[in-house]
């Protein structure tokens, strides 16, 4: 953002409740932000009902953070956003149909995980990988490494 904002009008999107330490920080960088309604759940994720809760609580975050760029003109728009191909596919994919260029940062690899899972996870990092205004940039070797296989032969 230090690079950038001179050349470019920056708004960083984050969500209600935010590290007061990253408001410092933005505000230190003279960058504009808005808030947007989210809901953070950390809370241990034991049983079915509670999958299946904490997966809408993020469907629903995802719904209010796309509202909430539908107030801008994304056509063309630059968004650096933190949201998981493999998790938030639908919000990427609606976001792209706008005519926004997407960026995403991975610093991570996926974990190894059950045959149906990584089916599922392929899948939906595949599709996105396709999109011609999306672009994955990894943090460091081992993460550029095994994400290969995940993202289209295209990408």
């Amino acid at each position: 953002m230090k690079v950038a904002r001179t050349d470019w009008d920056i708004t960083v999107v984050l969500p209600e409740g935010s590290d007061p330490k990253l408001l410092k920080f933005i505000d230190d960088l003279g960058v504009r932000y808005e808030f947007v309604k989210g809901r953070f759940d950390l809370a241990p994720a034991d049983s079915v009902g509670r999958k299946v809760t904490r997966r809408f609580n993020i469907l629903l975050s995802e719904v209010n953070v796309f509202r909430h760029l539908l107030k801008f003109d994304l056509s063309g728009a630059i968004l650096h956003i933190e949201a998981a191909p493999w998790q938030s596919a639908g919000l990427l994919l609606a976001l792209a149909a706008r005519g926004a260029n997407i960026f995403v940062t991975m610093h991570n690899a996926l974990p190894d995980a059950s045959v149906w899972r990584e089916f599922i996870w392929k899948l939906k990092i595949g599709v996105v990988s396709r999109l011609r205004k999306f672009r994955l940039f990894a943090s460091n070797q081992d993460t550029k490494n095994r994400f290969r296989r995940w993202v289209s032969e295209f990408f």
